[in-house]
């Protein structure tokens, strides 16, 4: 296919070379616009004749083949996109979370989990380990809290 393209541009190179050279070397002006004329219509059929040799058959076929290509591609990027929202939406929501902990001085470790809705990625999960102990008040308090921000009731405050 890319020889074909490439003997018909080098075919189109080569007539207009020849025309500019047959104007150059022609000297009465009815002369110059006889040859004129004869360029144009060689440089048309130049042009033409090899669109002719076609095979629009194997080109829908190609075509075809590009589309289904194509659409496997953007699929494939789409649920790339929507992986990697989902991972940044689960960083974000864990550092959130770490930072509500902290404001209470409860330091701790976060595992955010976020699903792919209709509605983008939302938090479904949530687990909070706290690294050193804290008492039942203090989980309970902290469990509301987060389960008031995120929206979601799958929250879990596991003891140390």
């Amino acid at each position: 296919m890319t020889a074909l393209l490439r003997e018909w541009i080098l075919g189109i190179v080569a007539v207009s070379l020849l025309s500019a050279c047959a104007q150059t070397l022609a000297g009465a002006a009815s002369a110059k616009r006889v040859i004129g004329l004869i360029s144009a219509f060689a440089l048309f059929l130049t042009v033409a004749l090899p669109l002719q040799r076609v095979d629009m058959a194997v080109f829908r076929t190609s075509f075809a083949q590009y589309e289904r290509a194509y659409a496997h591609s953007a699929q494939d990027a789409a649920t790339a996109s929507e992986q990697l929202l989902c991972e940044l939406a689960e960083e974000s929501l864990a550092e959130y979370v770490t930072g509500l902990a902290s404001a209470r001085n409860i330091p701790c470790s976060v595992h955010v989990e976020v699903a792919q809705t209709g509605d983008g990625p939302l938090p479904s999960a949530c687990t909070l380990t706290p690294e050193r102990e804290i008492s039942s008040a203090e989980a309970e308090e902290l469990r509301a809290e987060i389960i008031a921000v995120l929206g979601t009731g799958n929250v879990s405050v596991r003891g140390r």
